[in-house]
């Protein structure tokens, strides 16, 4: 089956991978819709979301988890390439996080909680110098992956589809970011 534009050999290829991880996925959007093309699985018992997208040249997957209805906004960039004008900054205390990424949202009381030093540390070893682009949408916390930031990562062709294995650990990073900032909303807005 082949999902909006999915025509070619590498995005027949790359929705093979993604069933491998999270079964038959179901199409979100609606027929004339343009990208990104949400796709809907189910990862360990976890609903999971994953939008295949091409802008320009570039060719990417957004990993998302549900953020089970709490308006949480959050932005986590590589700091070096990014600069946010405008937006207050959440640092959380630890050098190293704060020296590698530039977070900003609201409520930031939430983010700070939710960025403790476990998940510092995680996002660090996963993260770090991955240039992530995460953000939260549509009640969803995402992560973008670029394919080629990903093949040059591993060494491998451009054109190369991700591996089921990547696409798991990516869905894992962006599931396990999800549960904590869902955690830390509920003990912050506790009655």
């Amino acid at each position: 089956m082949v999902f909006g534009n999915l025509d070619s050999a590498f995005d027949r290829q790359q929705l093979a991978n993604i069933e491998h991880v999270v079964g038959p996925p179901t199409a979100e959007n609606q027929p004339g819709e343009h990208g990104p093309w949400w796709l809907r699985g189910s990862l360990r018992g976890r609903p999971v979301w994953l939008g295949l997208l091409t802008r320009g040249t570039i060719r990417g997957i957004d990993f998302a988890a549900s953020l089970a209805g709490r308006p949480i906004h959050l932005s986590i960039r590589d700091r070096r390439r990014t600069t946010i004008l405008g937006v207050p900054e959440v640092r959380t205390g630890d050098p190293r996080f704060d020296e590698e990424f530039l977070v900003s949202g609201w409520p930031a009381e939430v983010i700070a909680a939710a960025l403790d030093a476990d998940v510092r540390g995680w996002l660090l070893a996963t993260c770090a110098g991955k240039d992530p682009q995460v953000s939260t949408r549509e009640n969803r916390v995402q992560l973008f992956r670029s394919l080629a930031t990903f093949s040059a990562g591993l060494g491998v062709p451009p054109e190369a589809a991700m591996p089921p294995a990547e696409i798991g650990h990516w869905l894992d990073v962006v599931g396990r970011l999800a549960d904590s900032l869902v955690a830390a909303f509920d003990r912050s807005y506790a009655a």
